[in-house]
């Protein structure tokens, strides 16, 4: 069998893109187990959020995020943008398959290796909403003028 090394090639290059989340999921990573960067015990497990392009079935990107989901965690910028800040208060809850298709901007940079990771999620920017201009009204003959 022969094996060969290549360049990492990322699935997107960096920027923002609109993507929509066709999966989420949790999962144990043993690698995560134990002591984490702030000292406090880690069980290893993280919320796993799979991003895709709408127009292309074929290109996802996954991002982890710990399960905790606290005003200053990823988890809780995620909901936010898929939901609105009005939602995602202390107490919210929702069945996770509610999450799925709901759109928002990805943006992905590079990690050190040269692969495509999730730098952020922000809301999607929405159209506003325009005023339609009125027609003009005809100046009529008599605007109630005296002469």
């Amino acid at each position: 069998m022969q094996i060969t090394v290549s360049n990492p090639t990322p699935t997107f290059e960096p920027g923002t893109y609109e993507m929509v989340l066709v999966d989420f999921n949790q999962k144990l990573f043993d690698m995560f187990v134990g002591k984490n960067s702030f000292g406090n015990d880690d069980n290893g497990e993280r919320f796993v959020w799979t991003w895709g392009d709408p127009d292309d079935d074929t290109l996802s990107i996954e991002q982890l995020t710990t399960c905790f989901i606290t005003p200053r965690s990823r988890a809780f910028e995620n909901l936010v943008a898929l939901l609105g800040p009005e939602k995602v208060v202390p107490g919210f809850s929702l069945d996770s398959s509610a999450l799925i298709g709901r759109k928002a901007l990805v943006t992905v940079g590079l990690n050190d290796k040269g692969y495509s990771v999730v730098k952020s999620i922000t809301a999607p920017v929405t159209k506003r909403a325009r005023p339609v201009a009125q027609p003009a009204v005809p100046a009529s003959q008599d605007e109630g003028l005296p002469f």
